[in-house]
């Protein structure tokens, strides 16, 4: 009894929690839902250009690889957990926005010079690339550490570098005023709604179950290793 959980020892306990938990997971997705609703109708981006001219992309690939490469050594110095996970999959949100900002260049590209300007161009090869790494580097911090580090960092990462480069890079503009307040709201929930998702019990990492309020606990409760399985057995 000592080793085991108590949602295990107690069936009504573990009813009560999962009904919890499916109520956390369902507000968590409304939450996420409605802030991307409210914060892209506020901040309704217009205008741009389709294509960045050559030059750009030299201090766009110089920032966003150094940002990468950064986040990814000081992942690897960290111990697995929080930390560990955090860096690699905020790595992985730099390569994605990175990734998009690539495709729609390309696929620019492809329709004003056909499928030989879309073969022939670097984006291609760019966005084929930086793609790859960005699920090598997501695998990696799916391993390295718990979900509720690695989500947020990715979901939240992607966007807001999604959102610069969009700003930045093709010119995009968002509109400003009173509209400010509602997107900030919107960001707000959306952020809100990611964090509680990544520590609802339906999301939770093996051998990480949730308390009975739908949260990731880390650890089993009564459980301590190796030793006290061994301690059980004897």
């Amino acid at each position: 009894m000592k080793t085991g959980w108590t949602a295990a020892r107690d069936p009504v306990v573990s009813a009560r929690a999962w009904k919890s938990a499916e109520k956390t997971t369902w507000l968590s997705v409304v939450l996420i839902f409605a802030g991307l609703a409210v914060s892209l109708f506020s901040a309704a981006p217009s205008g741009g250009r389709d294509q960045v001219p050559g030059l750009w992309w030299a201090p766009t690939l110089a920032i966003l690889g150094g940002a990468g490469v950064t986040l990814v050594l000081t992942g690897l110095r960290r111990p697995h957990g929080l930390a560990r996970a955090a860096s690699l999959a905020a790595a992985a949100a730099v390569g994605n926005a990175l990734t998009a900002a690539l495709v729609k260049s390309a696929m620019a590209i492809l329709s004003e010079e056909g499928a030989a300007g879309f073969f022939l161009a670097w984006q291609t090869y760019g966005f084929v690339l930086a793609g790859t790494l960005s699920v090598f580097l997501l695998g990696y911090a799916m391993q390295a550490g718990p979900l509720i580090a690695s989500q947020p960092a990715l979901t939240l990462g992607d966007a807001v570098v999604s959102f610069f480069l969009g700003v930045t890079l093709y010119g995009e503009s968002p509109r400003h005023g009173p509209w400010v307040a509602p997107a900030l709201l919107g960001v707000a929930l959306f952020s809100y709604g990611v964090f509680a998702l990544s520590r609802t019990r339906c999301i939770a990492q093996p051998g990480t179950p949730a308390d009975v309020n739908g949260r990731s606990s880390g650890t089993r409760p009564g459980y301590t290793g190796k030793a006290d399985i061994l301690a059980g057995i004897g």
